[in-house]
């Protein structure tokens, strides 16, 4: 009988599974896209519908259907179980609450939330008329499960503590806030915290209507409030009581409700700000369909424009567009176009959004609206015009040359050279050379300047920009475990293997392999030592595979595959894997003489002369063996 891992794989095809996640294509019998864990120009993540793996060979990661999940959603493997299992119909052993690891456990009580802040916005009629009158259809509050947090400071404590979740954890997934006070003590203040004890804390969100925010998995990881204030409270008996008594509050004054227009969850496990759109969950397939990508600044946007059919759209959440945003759509398309207000601080914001997005190598656009309107209020009342809108944004280099133009008008030198300030910057992060070359002789024609002078000051911005962007690259490199960055040994290591699996008639030509021992990884060495502990390799490799566990499966076939796509670039197979052996044992004696090296400091700074002379005695010997 085989194991839910299993069935869960043989009925989900990796393919389409990813394909919801990044933009594969074709690409022989495999698929390729720009990877999504490191920033890459040219596609060096490669997925194998046959072996049921991917892999990227830019950052080296790579793995079966499990690993992506996890490693794109940032999960555990049970969790990633959980959800594959579910997509896949497989059905689980049941698991009982005090064992679920305790993200599944926050993950449950988020859902709870969003459950209470539905009902309490089907038990309220003043904030559910309010979002019918701002234009949100029933059917889209329930797609978004869009909610309300009721009037009182406990509401939602009461009720996910009758489900059996603690203070800590609803602190944890950000729903609640401790109480501090100050206590004076001769004129100093000192501030102190409640204990766990439930009159210490308050509801973080209370009298707004809620946007629960949802990630890629469907998964509630947060929520959004707005703020809402009324007379009327709901008293719908399915609301918690204690002792008889309903947990709502009555009508506030205010001082129920604090903090800014709205709020969001503060950073939690799930929750980043600088890296989650609103509406990404339902907008991802359409994004992919159109090839286009519509950011917009605020929830009610989102929901109004999906709802007139405009689907491909997103919103930040809480924070200024990011680079993390953008490469969470780039992974679906390379075109934005931000919709964004008209006056000085939208247009500045704009500005902003295309210099990153430009940095991506992403191509952007701006959608032009009226004054004082945003999508929501073009959306809901003429459907028909927002699309049409969305049709017809404007470029946005052109849309800030026009607007140069009309800023300086064209009336002497001074004027043009501010004009080309503000455009000539954004022309030199261009990756396309013909794109450069459109937009100077654009630039030319409307300044009525030669197409010279305009790359002669082209060029200056260039070297500008590419000072930034050469420590911007460094700074990269250095926190993220790219391309460039990876061990020679390891690289050697996986590539003798690979030779191996898929020649293993080779086996004879090496004298020796390299020692478990000696090895970069565990999984290597172990490797190493299976195959010269076998007598006659088989022709197939997968009868190998079939003799190793789960882990070293895919490994191996992440090994075969890396072979597979060079393999029309090795001339000498034989020879080929000759000098991978030699290169690597170059390798570790290079790692031995380092350590040597470090070893016989230590000795000469102890004076221990017997060490000294042994040391070097190992050291003479290794330099034999590399000459």
């Amino acid at each position: 009988m085989s194991s839910p891992v299993e069935e869960i794989k043989s009925r989900l095809d990796i393919v389409s599974f990813i394909q919801g996640y990044v933009r594969l294509q074709k690409s022989g019998s495999n698929f390729k896209a720009r990877c999504p864990f490191h920033a890459e120009k040219t596609p060096s993540f490669n997925v194998s519908p046959s072996r049921e793996i991917w892999h990227c060979f830019g950052c080296g990661k790579g793995g079966d259907i499990f690993q992506f999940l996890m490693e794109i959603e940032n999960i555990e493997f049970r969790e990633a179980l959980r959800i594959l299992a579910e997509r896949a119909g497989v059905q689980l052993g049941t698991q009982d609450t005090k064992e679920k690891s305790e993200r599944l456990r926050l993950l449950d009580l988020l859902d709870n939330a969003a459950l209470f802040f539905e009902r309490a916005l089907e038990a309220s009629e003043p904030p559910k008329q309010y979002l019918i009158k701002r234009g949100i259809q029933p059917q889209t509050m329930k797609l978004f499960r869009l909610g309300f947090a009721p009037h009182g400071w406990r509401n939602l404590i009461v009720f996910l503590k009758e489900r059996g979740y603690t203070l800590t954890e609803m602190k944890k997934a950000g729903l609640v806030v401790q109480r501090e006070v100050t206590k004076r003590y001769a004129g100093a203040s000192q501030r102190t915290s409640f204990g766990e004890s439930e009159s210490g804390h308050y509801d973080r969100f209370r009298s707004r209507i809620i946007f629960p925010l949802i990630d890629t998995g469907n998964r509630v990881i947060g929520f959004g409030g707005r703020i809402f204030e009324s007379g009327e409270a709901p008293t719908q008996s399915w609301f918690p009581s204690v002792g008889g008594r309903s947990v709502l509050g009555g009508p506030t004054k205010g001082k129920s409700v604090s903090g800014g227009k709205y709020i969001n969850t503060p950073a939690t496990m799930f929750y980043d700000k600088s890296g989650f759109l609103y509406g990404f969950d339902k907008a991802r397939h359409a994004i992919r369909l159109e090839e286009k990508a519509v950011i917009v600044e605020g929830y009610m946007d989102v929901l109004l424009s999906y709802q007139s059919g405009v689907k491909n759209v997103v919103a930040v959440s809480g924070t200024a567009l990011t680079a993390q945003h953008l490469r969470l759509i780039k992974r679906f398309t390379d075109a934005v176009l931000f919709a964004f207000d008209m006056d000085e601080a939208g247009v500045k914001a704009a500005r902003r959004a295309v210099e990153l997005a430009v940095r991506e190598n992403m191509q952007t656009a701006l959608i032009e609206l009226e004054s004082g309107t945003d999508p929501a209020d073009v959306a809901c009342a003429s459907p028909e015009r927002w699309k049409e809108q969305v049709k017809n944004a404007v470029e946005s280099i052109g849309f800030f040359l026009s607007r140069a133009i009309e800023k300086y008008s064209l009336k002497d030198a001074v004027s043009k050279r501010k004009i080309g300030a503000e455009v000539l910057p954004l022309v030199a992060r261009l990756f396309s050379e013909i794109e450069r070359a459109h937009w100077i002789g654009a630039i030319a024609r409307r300044l009525s300047l030669s197409e010279e002078a305009c790359w002669k000051e082209l060029r200056y911005y260039a070297k500008l920009d590419m000072n930034e962007e050469q420590k911007r690259v460094q700074e990269f490199a250095g926190s993220e475990g790219v391309a460039g960055t990876s061990n020679r040994k390891v690289l050697l290591e996986r590539r003798i293997l690979g030779l191996l699996l898929l020649y293993p008639h080779l086996m004879s030509s090496i004298k020796t392999l390299p020692k478990k021992e000696h090895c970069t990884s565990e999984k290597a060495g172990k490797l190493f030592q299976f195959i010269g502990m076998q007598e006659n390799l088989s022709e197939n490799h997968a009868d190998v595979v079939n003799l190793l566990d789960d882990d070293e499966k895919i490994f191996v076939h992440e090994l075969i595959f890396e072979i597979e796509k060079t393999a029309e670039f090795i001339k000498d197979v034989a020879e080929e894997l000759r000098i991978c052996v030699k290169e690597w044992e170059m390798e570790h004696i290079r790692a031995q003489m380092a350590d040597l090296q470090i070893k016989l400091r230590d000795a000469e700074e102890k004076q221990n002369s017997d060490d000294c002379i042994r040391i070097l005695g190992e050291i003479y010997s290794l330099t034999a063996r590399i000459r």
